[in-house]
């Protein structure tokens, strides 16, 4: 007995594809860069604030928007030299 069969494959098509995810935020510190330090070297950087460039060291995935604001886990301690405060 000889049997033939023929196949046809769709060589494309457009597909809509839409993924609905809740709402999830996740905050990762880069674990290289634990630990950061800012010098403080005048009186306008101590009145305006300084700022530090650090690249990848934080990753913030979230589905909705977000605000991130940062604060210390304790006071700062440090020790001022040469400086006056007027």
């Amino acid at each position: 007995m000889l049997c033939s069969q023929y196949g046809y494959a769709q060589q494309s098509a457009d597909v809509n594809f839409s993924v609905r995810l809740g709402d999830f935020q996740s905050i990762v510190v880069n674990s290289s860069q634990k630990n950061v330090g800012v010098e403080i070297n005048s009186v306008k950087e101590a009145t305006n604030g300084k700022s530090l460039d650090k690249q990848n060291h934080i990753k913030v995935t979230s589905t909705s928007n977000y605000e991130i604001k940062v604060s210390t886990s304790s006071n700062l301690k440090g020790e001022i030299q040469n400086c006056l405060l007027i």
